[in-house]
């Protein structure tokens, strides 16, 4: 099987079917959804989308820097018998190894964009905040809204990774256990085998 490289990778290991299915994803759109319309009903301070902003650039690197940390542990310095053997086993097209992988991967371009959309909507703000006939246009309701939204969606969806990573850890973690419980019979034997050459 040949191996999964780059973003294509992630996106062949990810199906847009799952991503709607799942359950974080729903639940992000759910809140945004119910979020925007009572901004709608109750309008907020002006400064409510920059302090949106602010929390996620401020608070969310962190985050970004945890993930990308475990991501490396597992990958970078995981069990290589465990890794081996989980490479092995096929789930379809694509191995469990992978399948772990992937989702880990995928949970931390999810953070990565929430902040670079964050980064780049507060900058936008920033630079054309003094020109007048784009004022209007930054500051309409409708661009407001719909800013409001997508920062509320993503960083709620962003915040649900942490769960499957945490979940996936957990799931990894019991995987190198088992691995390492299960071959003490096969160490007496060697060692009853070294004795008896001796």
């Amino acid at each position: 099987m040949n191996p999964l490289i780059g973003f294509k990778g992630i996106r062949n290991s990810i199906k847009i079917t799952d991503i709607l299915k799942n359950i974080g994803f729903r639940i992000s759109l759910l809140i945004s959804i119910l979020t925007s319309l009572a901004l709608l009903i109750f309008p907020p301070k002006e400064d409510f989308l920059s302090t949106l902003i602010d929390m996620v650039i401020n608070s969310y690197p962190s985050l970004l820097g945890f993930m990308v940390g475990g991501y490396a542990l597992i990958v970078g310095f995981g069990n290589k018998d465990l890794i081996k053997r989980l490479s092995e086993n096929q789930k379809g097209s694509i191995n469990l190894f992978s399948s772990i992988s992937s989702k880990y991967a995928y949970s931390i371009l999810v953070i990565a964009f929430t902040l670079f959309l964050s980064w780049n909507i507060k900058l936008l703000n920033y630079l054309l905040q003094g020109v007048d006939e784009f004022s209007i246009y930054c500051l309409s309701k409708s661009i407001f809204y719909f800013e409001v939204f997508l920062i509320l969606f993503l960083s709620n969806y962003s915040l649900f990774q942490v769960f499957y990573i945490v979940t996936n850890t957990f799931t990894f973690g019991e995987l190198n256990s088992s691995l390492i419980t299960l071959p003490k019979p096969e160490k007496k034997v060697l060692k009853s085998r070294k004795k008896k050459t001796k």
